[in-house]
């Protein structure tokens, strides 16, 4: 039982959400993805200025991910598959 509790502890931990609740400043991120979902919940449920609203508050959500929730970056391509090199 203990090692299912360990297993679950370190998940969260690798998570991009521990980083929210357990590194400093990481309030921050609580607070923009806060302001974000009321955004969101203006424009979609009031229909308050919604074609000014929903793209500010879907920007602002998806900038403020925690890193480890966000994607990867792509590494750039080697040279010998570069597009220059296709026929």
């Amino acid at each position: 039982m203990g090692a299912i509790f360990t297993n679950i502890a370190e998940i969260f931990a690798k998570s991009g959400w521990a980083q929210i609740f357990f590194t400093e400043g990481g309030w921050k991120y609580a607070v923009m993805l806060a302001v974000a979902c009321v955004l969101l919940y203006l424009a979609i449920v009031k229909q308050f200025e919604p074609l000014l609203l929903l793209p500010i508050g879907f920007g602002m959500l998806m900038t403020n991910l925690p890193p480890a929730v966000s994607p990867r970056p792509r590494r750039s391509c080697s040279p010998s598959s570069s597009p220059s090199s296709l026929p």
